[in-house]
């Protein structure tokens, strides 16, 4: 017996030395799951157990392993060259790699004191996933925090990216996104996107700020969907500008724009340039633009460009000089202005809200009435695009669904109008709403819940809520009122009540229609 246990336990063993070496049987490393944690000693074999050290070993590794799916677990710690990361490039070039940060605080690439490593991540390939790291420290001229060059369908995610010359910049790849990132206080751009080979690239979700000598997002030569950002205290929000003979028409669609209360940042809100012979043709949509030392819009042309944009739907406001400024020059186009809020621009009277450019048919120049940007009750701008005028955008800054009244609203924000739930009993219960409140945004679909009390049971709704189905789900599209009966439980159907058969007879085994003790007259 002892010699058998012995044998199972050197068996056992043998599996634990051999299995980290499994994933390298073939002399390549293989498609899997693998770890690496700057905190370690030396460099391990990959796995929980013993992970790799580096990054630039793992992802060494990995880029030389077989063709497959790699997930790359990165555990906190701060991955710098003082701490044994390799001073050189560092470049994912397999297909299918996502590097996930471990969960809680962001594990952190710092460049600082680094003299050849000069991107803190660069992609090179397609489908890969960088998600929740910080990255900083790459600060000398034309370094940058992340790079993606080349490939397709790759994804920025959950990243601080802060410190850097350039924050992220994508060139010459396709259908990728940058997505709830916060990218601030960079050198130069938080976000820049060039070559007109740069298509289906989507910036979304982002807080991108603090960009004071450059641009929060740089748009050169291409078509990207700007949407959903807040972009604030930097020099140019965002720029589109073109070259040669590009012509890129990228959308910018509800954005929150603005320059805060004492910012030393002398900022413009979306700059458009034609250069060369481009033909610049962007759709400028529900944004909310506030504030800025500069301008609003503005649109510039140079050479033989030409620049048509259409600005629609927007609140403009705020800025010291103008709202919407055309500068002219080039080859000609206009831009199409209708359906914004353009207000409070210029020095006092504060009436500078166009130049060089025609006000739209159906603009106005009102207070939006904001609170933190967002609509108020009795805003001008609420249902002010009818819903015949085409608006193509059917979700607000937030994700809510657009329109929400008789039309849609301007600016980045769709008015949503709260109402009421009130809900009695009739009896003894109790009802639970989830979620929970008795006020909801409109259109929020709420459960209600009816619970009996002891010797009762639920019979049904009433009011703006009908049936007995329960739980049962109501729409708020207006101010509600609900009734929750419950009666008396009868659970044998006896006709005679729990409650008065338990007291008098100690259970539920009689009939009501019976007489026991055979004086004529039943229990009912």
């Amino acid at each position: 017996m002892r010699q058998k246990t012995f044998v199972a336990l050197a068996s056992f063993l043998a599996l634990l030395i051999v299995a980290p070496l499994a994933a390298y049987a073939s002399g390549q490393l293989s498609p899997g799951t693998y770890y690496v944690d700057i905190n370690q000693a030396s460099e391990g074999e990959g796995t929980e157990i013993s992970p790799w050290k580096t990054l630039h070993y793992a992802i060494g590794q990995i880029n030389e392993g077989s063709l497959g799916i790699y997930t790359l677990n990165v555990a906190v710690g701060t991955y710098s060259s003082a701490n044994g990361e390799a001073d050189q490039d560092l470049a994912i070039t397999q297909n299918n790699v996502s590097v996930i940060g471990e969960t809680g605080s962001m594990p952190l690439l710092d460049g600082t004191g680094a003299s050849s490593w000069y991107r803190g991540i660069g992609i090179e390939a397609s489908n890969v996933i960088v998600k929740n790291l910080e990255v900083t420290g790459f600060a000398d001229e034309a370094d940058v925090g992340i790079k993606i060059y080349g490939g397709s369908s790759n994804t920025i995610q959950d990243c601080s990216i802060y410190g850097n010359w350039d924050g992220v910049v994508i060139y010459q790849s396709t259908d990728c996104t940058i997505n709830a990132c916060e990218i601030y206080a960079n050198t130069y751009d938080g976000i820049s996107i060039g070559d007109s080979s740069s298509t289906g690239i989507t910036i979304t979700e982002n807080i991108i700020h603090d960009h004071t000598n450059s641009d929060g997002i740089a748009i050169a030569g291409c078509s990207p969907v700007i949407k959903r950002n807040t972009l604030y205290d930097n020099k140019y929000q965002i720029s589109v500008v073109g070259y040669s003979s590009e012509t890129p028409s990228p959308t910018v669609q509800n954005n929150l724009i603005y320059e805060t209360l004492g910012s030393t940042v002398f900022s413009y809100g979306i700059i458009i340039a034609a250069y060369d012979s481009s033909d610049i043709s962007p759709k400028i949509y529900h944004n909310t633009i506030d504030a800025g030392t500069y301008d609003g819009i503005v649109i510039e042309r140079y050479g033989m460009g030409t620049s048509s944009p259409e600005i629609k739907y927007n609140i403009i406001t705020n800025f010291d000089q103008y709202g919407i400024i055309d500068q002219g020059g080039g080859y000609g186009g206009s831009p199409t202005i209708d359906y914004n809020d353009v207000w409070h621009n210029g020095p006092d009277p504060y009436n500078q809200n166009y130049s060089g450019c025609t006000k739209g048919e159906n603009d106005i120049s009102q207070d939006p009435l904001y609170g933190s940007y967002e609509l108020q009750s009795g805003s001008p701008c609420i249902d002010a695009i009818p819903t015949a005028a085409d608006d193509p955008v059917t979700v607000d800054f937030e994700g809510t669904s657009r329109p929400k009244g008789s039309g849609y609203d301007m600016g980045a924000y769709e008015y949503v109008s709260q109402y009421g739930l009130t809900v009695t009993t009739a009896g003894q219960g109790t009802v639970t709403l989830y979620p929970a409140g008795g006020t909801y945004d409109e259109d929020t679909v709420v459960a209600l819940t009816a619970a009996a009390d002891s010797g009762w049971v639920f019979n049904g709704w009433s009011g703006d809520l009908t049936g007995s189905t329960n739980p049962e789900n109501i729409t708020m599209n207006s101010n509600k009122s609900v009734t929750a009966t419950f009666v008396e439980a009868d659970s044998d159907g006896d006709g005679m009540l729990d409650a008065w058969e338990y007291t008098y007879f100690g259970d539920l085994t009689h009939d009501g229609t019976a007489d026991g003790d055979s004086d004529g007259l039943t229990y009912l």
